[in-house]
């Protein structure tokens, strides 16, 4: 469940990017910590500003490999990012956790795998 002031943040932002004002909104995510329940709709905030920013730069749909080069070269902002990445669907927390396990027990059972 999404708190009504994340969704009314969330819908104002969306609006202005909507309406091509991509430097505010990228400037108030830079600037203003949200809460950690609120990172992943403004993340999304975030990707929506800077590809329609260089959509609007480029005067043309961006391409798939346009916008992973824009991921690559724009990185969420620490204000709306943990910085916990996310890698084959497990964030990195975990993957070293499995990564640990695995180096101690690389045979384990099932139990000990739902343990984990």
């Amino acid at each position: 469940i999404v708190q009504p002031d994340i969704q009314q943040t969330y819908q104002e932002l969306m609006d202005d990017v909507k309406e091509g004002r991509y430097d505010k909104v990228i400037s108030y995510l830079r600037n203003n910590p949200q809460k950690p329940e609120a990172y992943d709709l403004m993340q999304e905030v975030w990707w929506e500003a800077i590809y329609g920013k260089a959509s609007h730069a480029r005067g043309r749909e961006l391409t798939a490999t346009d916008r992973y080069r824009l991921r690559k070269k724009n990185r969420p902002p620490p204000t709306i990012f943990d910085g916990d990445a996310t890698y084959h669907l497990l964030k990195e927390s975990s993957r070293r956790i499995l990564l640990e396990e695995f180096e101690r027990n690389p045979y384990s059972n099932r139990r000990e795998r739902c343990r984990i």
